[in-house]
């Protein structure tokens, strides 16, 4: 993955995550550049908050929202802490996999 698509991934993440509502197409997007399969069942219910305001779901289910996002794009590597205001880099430890899933976070 080059440079350039992981600023590409981290953007569209960024942007996302700062506007009024949840769009499974920006993930959609993300993994067509990042090139992984995401975990069906996470996958789906991402998909069915489509749409959905941030503003309308509480504080942990957003945070959780937004890791599962980041777990379901874990192909390849990926530098997160580029995402500083919605993570602090202990968060995104916190969240990383036991094991790589797929190689983005770890």
């Amino acid at each position: 993955m080059t440079d350039f698509e992981k600023q590409a991934v981290v953007l569209a993440l960024r942007r996302m995550f700062t506007d009024s509502y949840f769009n499974i197409c920006t993930v959609d997007a993300c993994v067509k550049v990042v090139g992984c399969i995401p975990p069906r069942d996470m996958y789906n219910a991402l998909s069915a908050i489509h749409c959905a305001k941030w503003a309308d779901m509480t504080p942990e289910f957003r945070d959780e929202v937004k890791r599962n996002v980041i777990l379901v794009l874990s192909e390849p590597t990926i530098d997160l802490s580029m995402l500083d205001g919605f993570y602090m880099q202990q968060q995104i430890e916190d969240i990383k996999p036991k094991k790589k899933l797929f190689g983005l976070i770890g």
